[in-house]
């Protein structure tokens, strides 16, 4: 758990992403379980954030605990066990996952939060970098807007951590030391380098080279080159030029320097195209800030990312992986080269042919010939057509030959040094060494240049190089019937005799223009095979090449070493008298210098008098002026403080007019407003008493009413009396005619007959009851109809009354406004006439006085500016007759220095190119007297090697002689004496022991020889 934690610190403030390495047949449950309370401590989103990597072959579906730690995990795994598996296709899947999540990071509260890296954040991750003396600290504190001053930025080697907001963004800048032209060893520059990247949490958003406005200097060219070296390539999606100038104006100018210069636009170029000026002194510019904000969040938003140690650690992997594919090519072009060298030109097989010779003699054309087809370019012409060493291998009767073309010698485009060079690489383009070099004349004038060509071979590639040397002359078809021999007998060239004879008397001619004729080729090849027999198959090699030249370097060295001492007591008896040349010269020059700085200074003396003099009269001068205008503006104070005091006299005056206007208004109005109480307070009376009067009628018809229906019921309850009566009446009449129903039948018919008359004397005066009623009913309808109509009618006149008295209210109270309005509006016309009159008074009295005194102002001024002007031209010429009193003793300062720069030099120069002269006449004299002796040893070394060989060679045959004579003996004796085989064994061991004898004398003669031969070597 505590590593845990750590490894939680170190990817502070969180981690995007768990990668869960897991070996599929190893996985068990409880490692299940282990592994998910291991990424409990990044809370429980955790499984969100990660994801399987599988390291060995297995089927995913047999383990399932790995299926079902794959699913806990949303299903995401890869494999890194396949062939070929790529690192970028992890990467997206990484990247894939983040962006699922919305960049939130894992913390170990339970709970994500957003990273700072993306766009969506607020926090800025800056690097500024640059040479030393660039200007990053006070880069960061404009964009930071602080004003701290950070003294390791600027001479010390490590990182400096700052941070602030702008523009509303948390921001961080890292301000990164110099890294080119540093005594930092390359390893602490990579490590403070990659400090600086990891100080930033999530990454680099940007990387700032600040570089000041102007020419580019080199260390400006390294400093990015050394980024882009530590950082790789990747890093220029991230680079942005910020061309500081300060305290001043980024202008067209500016902008058109940057866009025009080739030195700044190919910087520019190099960093994306992104660049900003950016003035490094103004701490307060929110402006270029916000401007450069701007431009770092475009930046982010192209890029979508930032800059982090995983891009380098990929491109570094990148990097490595085309490096070993690289070198795996190489390899195998080489294997290649090696296999098809060996079947093309091994030793046993394979003749290795070298062609050299002046230019236009035909080397390419010769070469096509024996090869058979057009392999080099061949046409007459005066400049070398081959400037390179070429090579091409062939079949010519049935065995390989290799032809390696040379540069022409002697050609007018080419130097013989460079020509020599390139010849030299013919050796190693015939490995393991050619057996032949041919030497290609032309038939015709052979110059002296073509007959030193062995001279040339022999001094590149040492003595021994004439063994292997054939002559080939073209152009064979001009000899017509001439042979060859006969040509080169007949010659009186007798350098070119002796060129045959120094190449072993072999020479060969070719017809270039008859392709036909295959003959001259096999004979050229027998001639070959014939001088490779005569060298014992022998080739030359490198070792011959490098033996040439060690030698040469020896005897050069042993005579540069007898040199030494007088080269250097010549040396130093030059360097004695340049010494006291260069003493008199410095004493001389220290006298000259001292007498014109006693000269400079006593003009530098004359002159601060006279200028000193000049400050003066100036000073009094001003002094003058100064004092007379005190006097001018104290006493137009005065006159300011009097016409004031005028003024706030009449503008009180006219105050109190206008008080006095405004108190008069204000009782007019209070009398308007008062008279106007009063016949509303009348209105209001009338209104009341109509109110009243309306009220009583309602009130009579209310009584009215009352009476009227308490009359109705009356009526209804005499009605209701009337009613029980008659019913008590029925009863009884029922109870009488029950009773008699009883008695008789006659006196029920009485009865019978009582009661209808009685029930029709009943209806008859219900029905007349009934026709009053209604009658009265109808009158007190009529009545109350009446009464309502009346009531309608005086509330109708009422409401008539009351909206024509309000209608002359209104147009009363109308006509009053008008009235009071026009008064109103009278008298503040009257009181605005009066005022606009005071104003104008008082404004054009005021005028008066500005104009006045704007007037003595510019009277004044323009006094003042005359005086300047002329005190200015004054001066001037003042200063243009000192400046150019100065600028003639300064130029003439200068004559004098420069002529005298001018001698010292020149008697300096001369002095050197003396010396050096005479250095170069020793150094080359001895050089070539060292190459000279060297060339003589080697050439009495060679002739000595023969001698010493020839004489090895006649020992050997008198040894063998020797041996086949005693041999011959031996048998003789041994069959003359076969019988005495006791005299005959110590007569061979005589034989034997003089034999042995003999043998070491021969033994001691070839070692005295060989001492000889290494004496003279070291002489």
């Amino acid at each position: 758990m505590e590593e845990m934690e750590k490894c939680k610190s170190l990817s502070a403030p969180g981690p995007h992403g768990v990668l869960l390495v897991l070996k599929p047949e190893e996985f068990t449950e409880e490692n299940r379980n282990t592994l998910k309370l291991i990424l409990s401590i990044f809370g429980k989103e955790a499984f969100k954030h990660s994801m399987v990597i599988i390291t060995h072959k297995k089927e995913v579906t047999r383990n399932p605990h790995l299926r079902q730690m794959i699913e806990e995990c949303g299903g995401r795994y890869h494999e890194m066990y396949k062939q070929g598996s790529d690192h970028k296709e992890l990467t997206e899947k990484i990247e894939k996952m983040v962006e699922e999540n919305e960049w939130r990071y894992l913390t170990s509260n339970e709970e994500t939060t957003h990273d700072t890296m993306t766009p969506k954040a607020q926090r800025l991750n800056v690097v500024l970098c640059g040479r030393r003396g660039a200007g990053k600290t006070s880069t960061a504190n404009v964009i930071l807007g602080q004003t701290e001053s950070s003294p390791k930025s600027s001479s010390s080697s490590v990182c400096v951590k700052r941070e602030g907001e702008v523009c509303g963004r948390p921001v961080t800048l890292i301000e990164l030391p110099a890294l080119y032209g540093t005594p930092l060893t390359q390893e602490e520059v990579m490590r403070e380098t990659f400090h600086c990247v990891s100080l930033c949490d999530s990454g680099v958003h940007a990387f700032l080279l600040v570089v000041p406005l102007g020419p580019i200097t080199d260390e400006d060219k390294g400093e990015l080159e050394t980024i882009q070296k530590i950082l790789s390539s990747r890093v220029n999606d991230f680079i942005t030029v910020l061309f500081r100038q300060d305290n001043i104006p980024v202008d067209k100018t500016a902008v058109k320097f940057v866009e025009q210069n080739a030195d700044t636009k190919q910087l520019i170029k190099m960093c994306g195209g992104r660049y900003k000026i950016f003035d490094a002194l103004k701490i307060v510019n929110a402006k270029q800030t916000t401007e450069l904000v701007a431009e770092i969040v475009k930046m982010m938003d192209q890029n979508r990312t930032c800059y982090t140690l995983y891009m380098y650690m990929e491109a570094k992997h990148q990097s490595e992986l085309d490096q070993n594919r690289r070198i795996k090519d190489l390899e195998e072009r080489i294997r290649n080269m090696s296999q098809g060298a060996e079947l093309e030109c091994s030793s046993t097989e394979c003749i290795r042919v070298v062609l050299i010779g002046k230019t236009g003699n035909g080397k390419s054309a010769s070469a096509n010939t024996i090869l058979g087809r057009k392999e080099f370019e061949s046409k007459p012409s005066t400049d070398s057509v081959t400037t390179v060493c070429k090579k091409a291998v062939g079949k010519v009767d049935g065995r390989t030959v290799s032809v390696v073309d040379t540069p022409g010698l002697f050609d007018t485009t080419l130097s013989n040094k460079d020509v020599q060079q390139e010849i030299v690489k013919c050796v190693s383009l015939s490995a393991p060494g050619p057996h032949v070099f041919i030497i290609v004349l032309s038939i015709g004038r052979i110059t002296q240049e073509e007959l030193d060509t062995l001279d040339l071979i022999e001094t590149t590639f040492g003595p021994r190089a004439g063994m292997f040397c054939l002559v080939l002359f073209t152009r064979g078809d001009d000899l017509e019937n001439e042979s060859i021999q006969d040509y080169i007998g007949n010659s009186k060239i007798a350098k070119l005799k002796k060129l045959i004879r120094d190449c072993g008397d072999r020479f060969h001619v070719f017809n270039n223009k008859d392709k036909t004729n295959h003959t001259q080729v096999t004979e050229l090849l027998k001639k070959i095979n014939k001088m490779v027999s005569m060298n014992k198959g022998s080739f030359y090699t490198n070792d011959m090449f490098q033996e040439a030249e060690a030698a040469i370097k020896q005897k050069q060295e042993a005579i540069l070493k007898e040199r030494e001492m007088e080269i250097k007591a010549h040396m130093e008896k030059l360097k004695v008298n340049h010494e006291t040349d260069m003493e008199k010269m410095k004493s001389k020059l220290e006298e000259e210098r001292l007498k014109v700085q006693e000269e400079r200074q006593l003009r530098e003396k004359m002159l601060r008098e006279r200028e000193e003099a000049i400050r003066k009269e100036h000073e009094d001068k001003e002094k003058a002026e100064k004092e007379g205008r005190e006097l001018e503006d104290k006493k137009r104070k005065e006159d300011e403080k009097l016409k004031k005091e005028i003024w706030d006299t009449e503008k009180e005056k006219m105050e109190k007019e206008i008080k006095t206007h405004e108190i008069k208004l204000k009782t007019l109005q209070r009398e308007k407003e008062e008279e106007y109480n009063m016949r509303m307070e009348k209105l209001r009376k009338e209104e009341k008493d109509r109110e009243e009067q309306l009220q009583n009628q309602e009130r009579k018809f209310d009584q009215l009413k009352l009476k009227q229906e308490e009359e109705i019921k009356r009526r209804e309850k005499e009605e209701d009396e009337r009613r029980k009566k008659e019913e008590k009446v029925r009863q009884e009449w029922q109870s009488k005619i029950e009773e008699a129903e009883k008695g008789q039948t006659d006196l029920q018919e009485v009865m019978r007959r009582e009661k209808e008359a009685w029930e029709e004397q009943l209806k008859k005066e219900r029905d007349t009851q009934q026709e009053e009623e209604r009658l009265r009913r109808q009158k007190e309808v009529e009545t109350l109809g009446e009464q309502e109509e009346k009531q309608r009618r005086l509330r109708e006149q009422f409401e008539r009354e009351r909206e024509q008295d309000r209608i002359k209210m209104e147009e009363s109270e109308e006509q009053r406004r008008e009235i009071d309005q026009k008064e109103r509006d009278r008298i503040e016309k009257h009181f605005e006439e009066k005022r606009r009159e005071l104003t104008d008074k008082m404004t054009m009295q005021q005028e008066q006085w500005e104009r006045e005194r704007r007037e003595e102002q510019e009277r004044r001024f323009q006094e003042n500016v005359n005086r300047g002007v002329e005190e200015r031209l004054r001066l001037r010429k003042l200063e243009e007759t000192f400046q150019e009193e100065r600028e003639e003793e300064n130029r003439r300062k200068e004559e004098e220095d420069k002529v005298r720069r001018e001698q010292e030099e020149k008697k300096l120069k001369e002095m050197k190119a003396d010396y050096e002269r005479k250095t170069k006449e020793k150094k080359d004299k001895y050089e070539q007297e060292a190459r000279r002796h060297a060339e003589e040893m080697n050439n009495f070394k060679e002739k000595y090697e023969n001698d010493i060989q020839k004489l090895l060679d006649q020992l050997e045959e008198e040894k063998e002689k020797l041996r086949q004579k005693h041999k011959e003996e031996c048998d003789r004796l041994k069959d003359q004496y076969g019988d005495n085989e006791k005299a005959l064994t110590d007569k061979m061991k005589e034989l034997e022991e003089k034999q042995k004898e003999e043998i070491e004398n021969m033994t001691t003669v070839k070692g005295i020889a060989k001492q000889v031969v290494n004496k003279c070597t070291m002489q």
